[in-house]
């Protein structure tokens, strides 16, 4: 999943990598970065367009996701045997 960073509102950074050492020197992950205006503007509006349509997850619903996916992966492992 790539990862995208603004600063100063002029320079834009979009890549997989993440900021360590492993990711930089052994997972050979790349990253572009932008000086254009334009386009960090762009990227900050979506950003705000993200945040607006988006919910906070509740504790309830993440346990409730967590559970899901084990029984998920639990019937997965029984799929052949049916």
């Amino acid at each position: 999943h790539s990862k995208t960073i603004i600063i100063d509102d002029t320079t834009t950074l979009v890549g997989s990598i993440n900021l360590d050492y492993r990711s930089i020197y052994y997972n050979l992950e790349v990253a572009a970065v932008i000086y254009n205006k334009s386009l960090a503007k762009h990227y900050i509006e979506q950003f705000s367009q993200d945040i607006a349509h988006s919910h906070k997850v509740t504790s309830h619903e993440l346990q409730s996701h967590v559970l899901h996916r084990i029984k998920e992966g639990v019937a997965h492992l029984f799929a052949p045997l049916l």
